[in-house]
Order: structure tokens, then C-alpha cells, then sequence
């Protein structure tokens, strides 16, 4: 399951389609959290709603080994740098060095609870300062969340 997300980025990343990386935060958050066990070492193939029994495993398998990267791999991909912007893919807290994207040192910092409550913080971090185009998706879920 963690190569769900990692195809709809990389859709995202030759298209620039925001509906891609909808698909891929809906994944992370739905399938992947649901994945996990509460201990985190231990995986479940398939999260059915309401399924009362995950069927965690402890061995080695393919999910055991794969869905682990998936987070990390995804978080590489929350911001991305077309020719003329900063592209935001999520809103999920984070802080993010800007240097390999812009060239420039700088830090772009999100807090707040995002997807659980309808607004984030979003702070631009830069000791000297600089233009800068941002491009936001806004999610699936916009009817619930807009910026402010």
C-alpha cells in the first residue's frame, strides 16, 4: 500500500495537478495511520472501515518493510520548486529547509492541527529577505478549510 502515495507524487510531480497530491495525502492519512499499530512496529495489509481486529503482523512483509518509508518518502514531497514558485503541498505540521529548494537558506515552518481542525500557521523563515512566489493547494476538503 505505500506505493499509492508514492505514484500519485509522483504524478504530482511531472503534472503539478493538485488533484494528485489530494490522492496522495488521502492515502497517507487514511490508509497509512490506519496501517500502523498503536505499539508502531507492527503492520496491517488492509484497514477496512470499522474492522474491529487490523491483523497486525510482527513478521517480516512486504508491508512490515514498505509502509514504513512511505511517511518519510512522502514527507520529501510536501514542498516542491517549479521554475517561477514554491510549490505547498500540505498543510500537515512540519518544518522544511528551504536551501536545495530555493538555493537560499531559509526554513518554512507549518503548526497547528491540520487535517483535525480547519486552519494552520504557516511561517516563512529567512535571516535576510527574499521574494518569493508560494503556490497553495488547497485540499479536497476545502469546503471545510480555507485560508485566512
Amino acid at each position: 500500500m505505500a506505493y499509492q502515495p508514492m505514484a500519485t507524487l509522483l504524478l504530482w510531480k511531472i503534472t503539478g495537478e493538485a488533484r494528485f497530491g489530494d490522492e496522495a495525502e488521502r492515502a497517507v492519512l487514511n490508509h497509512l495511520a490506519g496501517a500502523q499499530s498503536p505499539n508502531g512496529d507492527d503492520w496491517a495489509y488492509f484497514t477496512m472501515p470499522n474492522q474491529p481486529e487490523r491483523g497486525y503482523k510482527d513478521g517480516i512483509t512486504c508491508c512490515a518493510s514498505s509502509d514504513p518509508r512511505a511517511p518519510e518518502l512522502y514527507a520529501r514531497h510536501l514542498v516542491a520548486k517549479t521554475d517561477d514558485a514554491l510549490v505547498l503541498d500540505s498543510y500537515l505540521p512540519m518544518s522544511v529547509a528551504l536551501h536545495e529548494v530555493i538555493g537560499t537558506q531559509a526554513r518554512f515552518v507549518i503548526e497547528d492541527e491540520y487535517p483535525f481542525h480547519k486552519h494552520a500557521t504557516l511561517t516563512l523563515e529567512s535571516k535576510q529577505p527574499i521574494k518569493l512566489t508560494i503556490d497553495f493547494r488547497v485540499p479536497t476538503r476545502s469546503s471545510i478549510w480555507q485560508p485566512r
